[in-house]
């Protein structure tokens, strides 16, 4: 009997590879390894852990890498044949946009867009780094429901994130599809976690110290435990918040570790298996309701116990049992569970089994690429 045929892929974009970006590195890589597909790359990566936003030339170059990167992968495309399936990694939503503006017979037939996030909710409505009424804001938010309209799925993270974006740029909720991302899950398959006696606990959160993470929480909830002496607090991360980490390390340097530059991958995995306890996102903004950041996949797959803010992702995904949860924005309630936590060995454990079956139920590697492979193959999209 012979093979079922293949399907050619196109995989096409400007997109990251390295290990900062663990859901387009992993996702590729179980997406190439399915026999389904047939898969062809035009790539380009102008992607650099060490450029610095606050440098005016740095970021100049990184623009101009951009713009000729989206360019060159317009004219690598148009130069080739493949055109029938075509899936853009996250960030896509400029590779996209230049698609659509390509006369029709030059076009994929299909085009699947792996946005993870939208760019203009993240820029002006979270970090508010541009007014929503300016032209720039005004811009970008056309050309990303130019380049969502003109796709035939597009592939966000979560549920409530495909509900948002369905709302905010006023097209139709079928076409985004919720799938959960991929990450280093073979690296944090860590043992079992023990509650082993000892005279300080660990505390662990990692993230980029944006408005979403709710790092005041966190730093306000550090600073009401000042007294508790066995409690030691690591954060890895630096961003827009990092001046109140800053502040804080100052005043308890002996209390609170910070490390504010990119880590490798196996630093990270060290980290976390190090951990007793380990926080998630704590904002209050409605972005903060919608996402599961890639975070809570790490520590759940380590099988950590994780305290998190209680969102309508969590309600919804059934989390609330596998997670401690607190209200979002209340650093009295986090410094409650924090508390409540390292106080109760058995609590700890039971917390880490759960996070880990929670990770093994919803969010595995395996997982999110079957549903993907089933979104691709799906000519109804």
């Amino acid at each position: 009997m012979p093979a079922n045929p293949q399907t050619d892929l196109l995989i096409l974009g400007v997109y990251p590879t390295s290990d900062g970006y663990p859901n387009v590195k992993y996702r590729l890589q179980d997406l190439q390894a399915l026999p389904e597909f047939n898969c062809t790359q035009l790539h380009v990566s102008i992607w650099k852990h060490n450029i610095s936003h606050k440098s005016v030339l740095r970021s100049l170059l990184a623009a101009s890498r951009l713009v000729t990167g989206h360019l060159l992968i317009l004219v690598r495309f148009i130069a080739q044949r493949q055109r029938t399936l075509v899936y853009v990694p996250y960030p896509g939503v400029f590779v996209c946009a230049l698609l659509a503006c390509l006369p029709t017979k030059l076009r994929p037939q299909r085009l699947i867009l792996d946005a993870f996030i939208s760019l203009y909710d993240t820029v002006v409505c979270d970090r508010q780094l541009l007014k929503a009424h300016t032209l720039l804001a005004k811009l970008l938010f056309k050309v990303e429901r130019y380049a969502y309209q003109h796709c035939s799925a597009v592939v966000v993270d979560t549920p409530q994130n495909a509900a948002y974006l369905s709302a905010l740029f006023k097209l139709p909720q079928a076409l985004f599809t919720a799938i959960p991302l991929s990450t280093y899950e073979a690296s944090l398959k860590l043992p079992a976690y023990q509650a082993a006696p000892q005279d300080t606990l660990k505390i662990l959160f990692v993230g980029t110290l944006i408005p979403l993470h709710g790092i005041d929480v966190i730093v306000n909830a550090i600073r009401l435990l000042a007294a508790e002496s066995q409690l030691q607090f690591k954060i890895i991360g630096n961003g827009q918040l990092a001046a109140q980490v800053r502040e804080l390390q100052q005043q308890f340097p002996d209390r609170l570790t910070w490390i504010d530059t990119w880590i490798s991958q196996e630093q990270l995995v060290e980290e976390i298996a190090e951990a007793d306890i380990c926080l998630g996102v704590f904002g209050t903004s409605a972005k903060t309701q919608r996402v599961c950041p890639l975070k809570l996949y790490a520590y759940a797959a380590a099988g950590r116990s994780i305290i998190t803010a209680n969102t309508e992702w969590v309600n919804a995904q059934a989390a609330a049992s596998a997670f401690m949860t607190v209200t979002p924005g209340s650093a009295t309630e986090l410094a409650n569970a924090i508390l409540h936590l390292s106080r109760s060995s058995a609590q700890r454990v039971a917390y880490a089994s759960a996070s880990r079956a929670f990770y093994e139920n919803y969010l595995t590697n395996s997982q999110a690429v079957q549903q993907l492979k089933q979104l691709l193959l799906d000519e109804t999209h």
